[in-house]
């Protein structure tokens, strides 16, 4: 029997890009907090590899914990400017 080799981090990938087709807005919030931890990670002067796995981990950080609706109306209440402040922090 062959063994099949599986790259996580190329699932986790297809796993985020899969999120935009049922909703943009929560495809671009967990795009938003993947680049904070990445800078994060810079800044805090982690490894290659903390920082990837960060990365990807933040890319799906609540893939299938909420239902569509649920997740939308958590981001509805987030700051409107939270994640631009963010941005400019870093």
């Amino acid at each position: 029997m062959e063994k099949i080799r599986v790259n996580i981090g190329d699932i986790l990938l297809c796993l985020s890009r899969a999120q935009s087709f049922i909703s943009p807005i929560i495809t671009r919030h967990h795009q938003q907090v993947a680049y904070l931890s990445y800078r994060l990670c810079e800044q805090l002067e982690f490894s290659g590899e903390q920082t990837k796995d960060i990365f990807l981990a933040a890319l799906v950080h609540d893939i299938g914990a909420l239902s569509v609706e649920e997740q939308l109306s958590l981001i509805e209440l987030e700051p409107v400017d939270v994640n631009n402040r963010g941005f400019r922090v870093l």
